[in-house]
């Protein structure tokens, strides 16, 4: 176990990551000065973070919605965004685990349009729905 000593305050906006200083013991003298390494933090927030691409999210006088499958429709759905990971964001609310959202043609569509479903192709969230 290591413990946190600095933390840097901008994140780098290609990769979403932030740069930080870890101290760990160090008895045998294994780390050495200048050594770097990637960090996974696990997350204790309670429950699951959804996560969709980017792409599905359409702003509006700063609002963000997301088109939702209903049947052959779409209803445009608003939700609160959390933190950008690569080409993906972390939706807080509004959208809810194994709702179909359109990811392609968003530009094109209204509440209410009709949509055709495609399998979805890499995320068990998110499908690939197309405008008639």
């Amino acid at each position: 176990s290591g413990r946190l000593s600095v933390i840097d305050r901008s994140v780098d906006s290609q990769t979403g990551t932030i740069r930080i200083r870890v101290t760990f013991p160090n008895p045998q003298n294994v780390l050495r000065a200048g050594m770097t390494c990637d960090l996974r933090v696990q997350n204790n927030t309670p429950g699951g973070s959804l996560l969709v691409p980017y792409k599905a999210v359409v702003e509006q006088m700063g609002e963000y919605f997301a088109f939702v499958v209903r049947g052959t429709n779409v209803s445009q759905q608003r939700i609160v965004l959390g933190m950008s990971i690569n080409d993906k964001v972390v939706v807080l609310s509004g959208l809810k685990e194994g709702d179909q959202i359109v990811t392609e043609g968003v530009q094109k569509l209204r509440d209410n349009s009709p949509v055709t479903v495609q399998d979805p192709a890499n995320s068990s969230v998110a499908s690939s729905p197309k405008q008639h």
